[in-house]
């Protein structure tokens, strides 16, 4: 079992991070426009 040293952990991580900031961002960006829409979920509502 090859062990991983500090410097190959700290770039693992560094770009799992930016892989789950870049996913958040997308989200984000999904959301934002049913947020700006309410009025169609009030009519199916009623």
């Amino acid at each position: 079992m090859k062990r991983e040293t500090l410097a190959e952990l700290v770039a693992r991580t560094i770009m799992e991070f930016e892989k789950r900031e870049a996913q958040l961002q997308q989200a984000l960006q999904v959301q934002q426009p049913k947020e700006n829409k309410p009025k169609r979920r009030k009519s199916k509502a009623a």
